[in-house]
């Protein structure tokens, strides 16, 4: 049977543009998309320019220094690991959609360096299971738009436990987290929706409070009462909706309206 890949013996394949072999890669699984650099010179880093990636179990993830006569390339061993390198050469350079489920970091500059390598990136899914060798959750990208946590972890040994959220053109966050205590986040006007599900601590509240819609879980809300009445206020928001039962909830929404000044829809849940 004839190759549909050629005719005459000719390769069409290679003929097709890069946008266009890109976008076939975001169909494809990391390991197969990282296969095809072996093919040619061209195909060699064709594959990080692909606009999507998905990590999924069981992914080992490393991002390293590497040497010199090695910095226009990118290395794979044991599992899944991969070395990235340089200030200068980003990893992902074209990467606007990443998902992160159960990967296994090398500890928390790993999970950094692998946000710095994308510079385009504007939705992020991290899905995190079991101890991965990450404390501290730095997330620091400019360019993110939209993000979805779910942290089902427990604490281990003598870490610190920690999240940082630096995104300063954030539009929709979704927190689904019932470990971690201190939150660090940056929020600017640009965050119109936010959504808690879990633990909510004043460091969380305070770093989306400019958010336009939120959406609280009945944890989320039953979490609240370790912080009232000291709330931070949210002058922007307009759009709220409030997780209750009959034994959680219902004693705070004096506080809460009152930290909301221009409130126009309040929508109460069971």
């Amino acid at each position: 049977m004839e190759d549909s890949s050629t005719t005459n013996g000719e390769d069409w394949i290679s003929k097709l543009p890069d946008s266009l072999l890109c976008h076939i890669f975001s169909f494809l699984s990391p390991k197969e998309a990282v296969g095809t650099s072996i093919l040619s010179k061209r195909w060699e880093n064709l594959w990080t320019l692909s606009p999507v990636f998905i990590f999924v179990i069981p992914l080992r993830l490393t991002v390293a220094m590497v040497p010199s006569h090695m910095q226009n390339t990118c290395g794979f061993k044991n599992s899944w690991k991969i070395c990235a390198q340089l200030p200068n050469i980003y990893l992902f350079a074209n990467t606007k959609f990443l998902y992160l489920n159960s990967v296994i970091y090398g500890d928390d500059a790993s999970m950094q360096k692998l946000f710095s390598s994308c510079p385009v990136l504007e939705d992020l899914v991290i899905k995190r299971h079991d101890w991965d060798g990450v404390g501290i959750m730095n997330i620091s990208v400019p360019s993110l738009k939209r993000s979805i946590f779910s942290l089902s972890l427990r604490s281990i040994g003598n870490y610190e436990y920690k999240v940082v959220i630096n995104t300063p053109n954030l539009e929709y966050l979704e927190i689904d987290d019932y470990m971690y205590e201190d939150y660090s986040v940056n929020s600017t006007p640009s965050l119109v929706e936010a959504c808690i599900q879990g633990t909510c601590v004043f460091g969380l509240l305070d770093g989306i409070s400019q958010v336009k819609l939120l959406a609280l879980s009945g944890d989320a809300m039953q979490s609240l009462h370790n912080i009232v009445p000291i709330l931070p206020t949210f002058h922007n928001l307009t759009h709220l909706k409030l997780g209750i039962d009959d034994n959680v909830g219902c004693e705070l929404l004096p506080n809460i309206l009152q930290t909301s000044p221009n409130l126009k829809v309040l929508t109460l849940s069971r």
